[in-house]
């Protein structure tokens, strides 16, 4: 029977599991980033803090931060996603080719702009 206060939820969609992936497997961004997606892909699979944590090669404390912050991200981008559908649709204007290259950059530079807004509060 598992101590403690419970752990949050995770929530994700598929296309936010499947771009999670893409960062995890990652190979060219920077490890920081590929770590963190993976923590929060092990939140999502329902583990706990302590076994991502051993597994990860982290705290217990910094997957719970990691865990509390990704929840606040993404209530942040659904927000920004239902207010302003159009930025989201001109991404699938563009040829197949383009939209994953675009995607790739946009994905390393929400991750860049998400590692560097919370080191800053941390």
């Amino acid at each position: 029977m598992p101590r403690g206060r419970p752990v949050a939820p995770v929530p994700l969609s598929e296309e936010e599991r499947s771009g999670l992936l893409g960062i995890a497997r990652s190979r060219s961004l920077p490890h920081a980033v590929v770590r963190r997606a993976r923590v929060v892909l092990a939140c999502a699979e329902g583990e706990s803090n302590a076994a991502i944590a051993k597994r990860v090669g982290l705290s217990r404390i910094t997957v719970g931060k990691r865990r509390h912050r990704h929840q606040e991200c993404l209530a942040f981008l659904r927000h920004a996603v239902l207010s302003d559908p159009e930025v989201f649709d001109d991404m699938r204007r563009v040829s197949d080719y383009r939209a994953k290259q675009e995607w790739s950059q946009q994905r390393y530079q929400f991750w860049a702009n998400y590692a560097e807004a919370h080191a800053r509060t941390s």
